[in-house]
C-alpha cells in the first residue's frame, strides 16, 4: 500500500458503546504514539466487546479507497465484565484510522450496538 498521506498526522480516537438506558457496554481506544488499539468490557450481559480497526490513505477526503488498500484488524475481548483488550499496529503516518466498537454473541454473532470514531496514525 502506498500513497502520500492525505491527513495530518497524529489523532487518537475514542469511542463507547451504551444501551437504550444509557447503561455503557465498553468502550475503545486508539492512540497514535504507537498505533495501539485497546478495548474494555464494562457489562456484565453475556457479550463479547469486539473492536474493528481499518486504516487507510483516502483517495480524496469523504471518499473510502479500494478495499484492497485497506488494512483490517479485529479485537475481540472475551474475559467478561472488566477486561481489556491491547493490540499494537504499524500503520503508515497520517493514515486515516476507524474503529468501531460492537457488542456480540460469540465469535460468529450479530455485531450489535455498534459506534464508531475516527483518529490518525
Amino acid at each position: 500500500m502506498s500513497g502520500s498521506p492525505a491527513w495530518a498526522a497524529g489523532k487518537n480516537a475514542y469511542v463507547d458503546t451504551a444501551d437504550i438506558f444509557g447503561i455503557f457496554h465498553g468502550e475503545a481506544w486508539f492512540y497514535h504514539n504507537g498505533d495501539t488499539v485497546k478495548a474494555h468490557d464494562l457489562a456484565k450481559d453475556g457479550k463479547r466487546v469486539v473492536l474493528r480497526t481499518w486504516a487507510y490513505d483516502p483517495p480524496a477526503p469523504g471518499h473510502m479507497p479500494p478495499d484492497s488498500q485497506i488494512e483490517k484488524r479485529r479485537l475481540d475481548v472475551t474475559g467478561g465484565t472488566g477486561s481489556y483488550g491491547t493490540a499494537n499496529y504499524n500503520f503508515p503516518e497520517g493514515w486515516r484510522v476507524r474503529i468501531q466498537i460492537c457488542l456480540q454473541d460469540g465469535y460468529d454473532g450479530t455485531p450489535t450496538q455498534c459506534e464508531i470514531s475516527y483518529g490518525v496514525a
